[in-house]
């Protein structure tokens, strides 16, 4: 029969139940607690490098597009970029009956700020 913890019936500490003594029990707790923090930190930087935010762009292209009187139905971005200014990087824009145009995307900055065009339309087609 096993025995439960229920209302009332009192736990032995957690260094028993892990069968460490407590300067052990410690040092697991801190090297969690280490490894929780360095994931955490390497989550936030990105492994590394600042990041475009593609979905951003692809947002603005869709508006910018739709502007001009164009049915977008999908626009696609490279999911990472490395923002750095004057690199630039393909986007492709369908409209709903299947027809496929690339766009140019040229960052202005390190900062997200971009120019989209194509060899069709005119000026620049990435609108906030």
């Amino acid at each position: 029969m096993r025995r439960g913890y229920g209302a009332g019936a009192r736990r032995p500490p957690a260094r028993r139940l892990l069968g460490l003594r407590q300067p052990a029990l410690v040092t697991v707790l801190r090297a969690g607690a280490c490894l929780t923090a360095l994931a955490a930190v390497t989550a936030a930087a990105g492994c590394g490098g600042n990041s475009l935010d593609t979905r951003r762009v692809e947002s603005r292209l869709r508006v910018g597009i739709t502007h001009r009187g164009i049915d977008v139905g999908a626009v696609q971005c490279p999911r990472k970029v490395d923002a750095k200014q004057g690199e630039t990087f393909t986007c492709t824009a369908t409209d709903r009956a299947g027809t496929s145009e690339k766009v140019t995307v040229r960052q202005l900055d390190d900062k997200g700020n971009v120019r989209c065009s194509t060899a069709v339309l005119q000026g620049n087609l990435c609108r906030s």
